[in-house]
C-alpha cells in the first residue's frame, strides 16, 4: 500500500470509522484466553492489541500491578 493510499485510507475513517477497535478488543481478549488454556498465565489482552504501543502496554500493565497490591492490602 502506497503512502497516498494510507493517508485516504486514515481519512475515510475519519468520516466512516469500521469498529476495528472493537474488533481488535474482541479478537485481544480471546487470544488471550486461548493463551492461559495453554499455560501462559502472565498474559493479558492489551498483550495482542497492535494499536497500543508498548510503552502504553507497560503502564497498563504497571497500574494493574499496582491496583492488584492495593487490593490487597485492603483484604490485609
Amino acid at each position: 500500500m502506497s503512502n497516498v493510499e494510507y493517508l485516504q485510507w486514515m481519512e475515510y475513517y475519519k468520516l466512516e470509522p469500521f469498529h476495528a477497535d472493537r474488533s481488535e478488543l474482541q479478537l485481544a481478549q480471546i487470544s488471550d484466553i486461548i493463551v492461559k488454556t495453554a499455560g501462559e498465565k502472565d498474559s493479558m489482552p492489551v498483550d495482542f492489541m497492535l494499536s497500543v504501543s508498548e510503552d502504553d502496554k507497560d503502564r497498563y500493565k504497571a497500574e494493574i500491578k499496582h491496583k492488584k497490591v492495593i487490593d490487597q492490602l485492603k483484604n490485609f
